[in-house]
């Protein structure tokens, strides 16, 4: 399959940004991954307000919120949060 170009916006970057350094590089390695299977679907899903479907995944103690665009071959990652 097609790898997806991962794409940070405001919200996720600064949460990834502000993580420790041994955080960063697990969050990486796993969009890494994501990005190389698009189709994988989240642990759980939700909707956005435009009726998208959020994919969300857990990362160790991170949840990381995904939609994938398709036309684009992008991943944009919408949220990082610590749980």
């Amino acid at each position: 399959m097609t790898r997806y170009e991962p794409v940070f916006n405001e919200t996720a970057l600064h949460a990834f940004l502000i993580s420790g350094r041994k955080a960063r590089t697990r969050l990486l390695d796993f969009i890494e991954t994501l990005a190389s299977e698009p189709m994988r679907p989240g642990d759980f899903i939700e909707t956005s307000s435009q009726d998208r479907r959020i994919d969300v995944f857990l990362c160790d103690s991170w949840l990381v919120s995904i939609w994938v665009d398709h036309a684009v071959k992008e991943l944009r990652i919408i949220d990082i949060e610590r749980v």
